[in-house]
């Protein structure tokens, strides 16, 4: 079961957490309140969104791909780190720079493997990323490449700015 709830932590919140959470069917669940041009709320909208949901069997079996295998090889005893995607700074790129570089025990612990196509914006960060020893595959991928990549990952950059006020599509 995983559930998402964003009521701004109230109590309510909470009990429709623990409500939700007895739910088998439910994998995951946001409720996002909706308010008016004065910041009234009205109500909430509920989007139910399993989990890999436009995953079919060959991508959930994808094997190794040149490139997931040049990751792990990058990788060697670190773990691996995927920021996938059109790289910019919506993506929030520059947080993943501010992260990473400058720190020798994170990037001696972890490789940050920045794969998509980069944005004008996002270059500055990129090239940063790149001199700090990040893993950069600056193209669109294939499918099976990024289905592969996956599998190779131990986790997913998911963390957009602040200021774009949502949560990550991946």
């Amino acid at each position: 079961l995983r559930a998402h709830l964003r009521v701004n932590g109230n109590a309510p919140g909470r009990l429709a957490m623990r409500l939700l959470s007895r739910l088998g069917s439910v994998m995951k669940l946001s409720l996002v309140p909706v308010a008016d041009q004065e910041g009234r709320s009205y109500g909430f909208v509920a989007i139910r969104d399993p989990e890999y949901w436009d995953l079919g069997p060959d991508d959930r079996d994808a094997g190794e791909t040149a490139l997931s295998t040049a990751v792990r090889e990058a990788a060697g005893t670190r773990k691996i780190l995927i920021v996938p995607g059109n790289l910019n700074r919506s993506k929030g790129l520059d947080f993943v720079r501010d992260v990473f570089c400058g720190d020798a025990l994170l990037i001696g612990a972890v490789l940050p493997v920045l794969c998509g196509p980069v944005e004008r914006d996002g270059e500055p960060a990129v090239t940063n990323l790149r001199a700090a020893g990040a893993f950069v595959e600056a193209r669109y991928l294939e499918r099976p490449e990024l289905m592969s990549l996956y599998r190779a990952a131990d986790g997913a950059w998911c963390c957009y700015p602040p200021e774009r006020d949502m949560s990550s599509g991946i």
